[in-house]
């Protein structure tokens, strides 16, 4: 939160844990934010006009992304307004924008986004391997589902969905929902 860059890029496949992470960021930083889906509403000066103006909504949560991310060459109309906000002439100090997307490639990615300067880090989320997946089941008090044969690795969403005590585990971790208003 304390980087100059106003960008992070969160990618991987479903159920790797993308929006817990953004949850626990939140939480830490004691930020709320606004989420939105609605490609319309970026599409107006005035929902991004709304935010810089906002000095209590410093980040904009966008996630399933994958959509806003293309290339300009390929038709991308929404690029340019991130660009210019993540590190171009209307940049305020403060403002962030969290992108999380499913895409497999950066290559899928504009790479104007991606470049130093005004984008924080790119974080890879993936799947994890059966010993690591093993710990993870241990912390959260629950055991690792077989799954179906053969299989090596497990996503987030899938240890978790065996959980047998879901509200004693909840009691027991910092996971939760951070305040936050969507928008659109």
């Amino acid at each position: 939160m304390a980087s100059d860059a106003g960008i992070l890029l969160l990618t991987g496949p479903p159920g790797t844990g993308k929006t817990s992470f953004i949850r626990g960021l939140l939480n830490h930083a004691k930020e709320n934010c606004i989420l939105t889906y609605s490609t319309d509403l970026l599409n107006s000066d005035s929902f991004f006009a709304d935010w810089l103006g906002d000095e209590d909504e410093k980040i904009v949560v966008l996630e399933d992304s994958d959509t806003m991310l293309g290339s300009r060459k390929e038709g991308n109309g929404l690029m340019h307004r991130f660009l210019n906000l993540g590190d171009g002439l209307i940049t305020i100090p403060g403002k962030k924008m969290i992108f999380s997307t499913n895409l497999t490639s950066l290559d899928q990615v504009d790479s104007a986004l991606t470049r130093p300067g005004r984008c924080h880090d790119i974080c890879e989320f993936r799947k994890l391997t059966k010993t690591e997946a093993e710990i993870v089941a241990k912390i959260a008090g629950t055991t690792l589902s077989e799954g179906v044969d053969g299989q090596t690795s497990w996503t987030i969403a899938e240890i978790f969905s065996n959980l047998r005590a879901r509200k004693e585990v909840a009691k027991k971790t910092a996971f939760g929902f951070t305040a936050g208003r969507v928008a659109g």
